[in-house]
């Protein structure tokens, strides 16, 4: 049940707790500490019993000053939802029902009775909100603007609770986008992602594979008598097809690999060696011979008649 003195509420109060960050810690803990430590600082020992105060995941009562507290999500949150991982940053409910309970951390009753308390893990005297964690506060928020038709109001503790405090230190730095980010959510929209340009072309790659020389014999071919029969270079021809993505290569294929075997320079050596005539025969002492006979023969024919 709400609290019955609870009123509309207007403001976003913006807290840092002066602790480490706590991204490891997980929203059962947190909310045990906040009401341990709203506990031990005596909160809902006077005359207002905030009895109403539950805490959201064991029922308890809870003494926690403030209603979300901002933590800074990481791999080593141990119960972050996917969407908090991505945002890096998530509210976790300190108390149930924050929006029908008062809780006492703006130290201003009127403020507190219309208000919603955050406490930022963090020492936030040495940095600020990062611009994903205003998306965050900026999208809690906006439903709640749009409800009032924009009558609310994102104040720091140090201006409802006055200059005794210096919360919430440099966090008041991104009030301003805060407030923009409620108004102008499409300015924070993340772009579209262009796609991809995918484009192919056919790229051909040539190089040339060198002849030898080799020397051949050939009985056939005088010695001396030596020919060359050319030779020729062979080509080795690459097409790729290649994909760019963007103008940038991102994929090569080899479409074809066609060769063409070099012809090598062959020199015919003549190795034939023609042997020499041989000497003429002298036949002339035949000659006188056969003559001599013939004389002798025609002079016995002579005799004989």
């Amino acid at each position: 049940m709400a609290d019955s003195q609870r009123l509309s509420v207007q403001y976003d109060v913006l807290h840092h707790a002066v602790t480490p960050l706590w991204s490891d810690k997980s929203v059962r803990w947190l909310a045990q500490w906040f009401s341990d430590n709203g506990f031990v600082r005596g909160y809902g020992s006077g005359s207002i019993p905030w009895s109403g105060l539950i805490n959201p995941y064991t029922g308890a009562r809870s003494y926690a000053q403030a209603h979300f507290a901002g933590q800074i999500v990481t791999a080593s949150t141990p119960d972050a939802t996917a969407s908090e991982r991505k945002a890096g940053y998530r509210l976790v409910p300190l108390v149930k029902d924050p929006w029908g309970q008062i809780t006492w951390g703006a130290g201003n009753w009127e403020v507190n009775r219309a208000c919603i308390n955050i406490e930022n893990l963090g020492d936030y005297r040495n940095y600020t909100l990062r611009d994903g964690d205003c998306k965050v506060l900026a999208d809690f928020w906006r439903p709640h603007d749009q409800k009032l038709k924009g009558a609310t109001f994102i104040l720091g503790h140090q201006e409802v609770f006055g200059a005794s405090t210096a919360c919430p230190a440099r966090i008041m730095e991104k009030r301003n986008l805060i407030v923009d980010m409620i108004n102008n959510p499409k300015k924070y929209e993340p772009k579209p992602i262009p796609k991809p340009v995918i484009t192919t072309k056919e790229e051909i790659k040539s190089e040339t594979i060198p002849y030898t020389k080799e020397n051949v014999d050939d009985e056939r071919l005088l010695v001396g008598d030596n020919r060359i029969i050319p030779g020729h270079v062979g080509t080795r021809t690459i097409v790729y097809t290649v994909t760019y993505t963007d103008g940038k290569e991102t994929k090569r294929v080899v479409k074809s690999d066609e060769t063409t075997e070099p012809v090598n320079e062959i020199t015919v050596i003549g190795t034939l060696v023609v042997p020499e005539p041989p000497k003429p025969i002298d036949t002339s002492w035949l000659d006188k011979l056969i003559r001599g006979f013939v004389k002798f023969i025609m002079k016995f024919f002579r005799r004989t008649k």
